[in-house]
């Protein structure tokens, strides 16, 4: 058996309302891939949101009436909240999910 080389954590842009928002994605450890596989006959909302908690390190862009918000989890829990922001946070999820099946140079991709 040989261990690969784990994808290493990388910036994602995605734009919203006209700006552009940056997620720190780091990869998900197996541990985390079989909890969210576990997860699949539920709810998808809940993956999406636990796929998020666990494949982000930090972020850059997010405000709050003008200041920037630090990243923690009780600010990831009030982008959840926001109901507005349901397509971005789908994206996200979606990334970190791909982002975790790919090699490293597809996932630079």
């Amino acid at each position: 058996m040989e261990l690969t080389k784990q994808v290493q954590p990388q910036w994602h842009e995605i734009e919203h309302g006209g700006e552009k928002v940056g997620f720190l994605l780091r990869p998900l450890t197996a541990a985390q891939k079989l909890s969210l596989l576990g997860m699949a006959d539920g709810l998808l909302g809940d993956t999406m949101m636990q796929t998020i908690r666990f494949g982000v390190a930090d972020w850059r862009g997010i405000t709050e009436n003008g200041a920037a918000v630090a990243f923690s989890d009780s600010a990831l829990a009030k982008l959840f909240d926001n109901g507005d922001l349901h397509p971005m946070l789908l994206e996200l999820a979606m990334t970190i999910s791909r982002r975790s099946e790919l090699s490293e140079a597809d996932a630079k991709k």
